[in-house]
């Protein structure tokens, strides 16, 4: 269980981490393709990528702006796992799951579901209401949890230890 805040203050910038709401995912269905009725979402792209359709609408390339996509993959309350999962999830042993820590009075414990992430126009969520942006000990923990799914590695194969162990979460890391 970790001992730091789950979430840092917000602001009105769409930046990496962000948890935001009503995130028109795209669903297949049948072979068609459909915007669903919006879910939580949470901002996987590096920021870079957010801050590159803020510079484009300050300098009032709307055209440019429209074709920045942003990564990001849908929340899922921690009720809808089977129970035997969930520990399993918090120990990062599923690859296209990341426990994501809540806070009372700011959002509950979620699951990031990696297995739906996908790219979205960064004006359509620029549009979405922001619940919370993750702290750093979780987004950094989401990085890892990222490339190991991606590149099907164990994480000392990737990162070195300091690194493994900044992103704990716990008054000892």
């Amino acid at each position: 269980m970790p001992t730091k805040p789950a979430f840092k203050p917000t602001d009105a910038h769409l930046d990496q981490g962000d948890v935001l709401a009503n995130v028109p995912f795209a669903k297949w269905k049948d072979g068609k393709l459909s915007l669903g009725g919006g879910a939580r979402g949470i901002v996987t792209s590096n920021g870079c990528a957010c801050e590159d359709y803020e510079r484009a609408i300050a300098a009032g390339r709307s055209q440019a702006a429209a074709k920045i996509m942003v990564q990001v993959a849908p929340l899922r309350p921690v009720a809808t796992m089977p129970e035997h999962r969930i520990d399993e999830i918090q120990l990062g042993k599923h690859l296209d799951f990341f426990y994501l820590y809540g806070e009372p009075g700011v959002l509950p414990d979620h699951f990031v579901d990696l297995s739906r992430e996908q790219p979205v126009p960064a004006a359509l969520l620029s549009a979405c209401a922001k619940i919370a942006r993750v702290a750093d000990w979780q987004w950094h923990g989401l990085l890892i949890h990222l490339a190991v799914s991606r590149f099907h590695q164990v994480p000392a194969s990737l990162f070195r230890v300091d690194v493994l162990e900044q992103g704990s979460g716990t008054d000892a890391a």
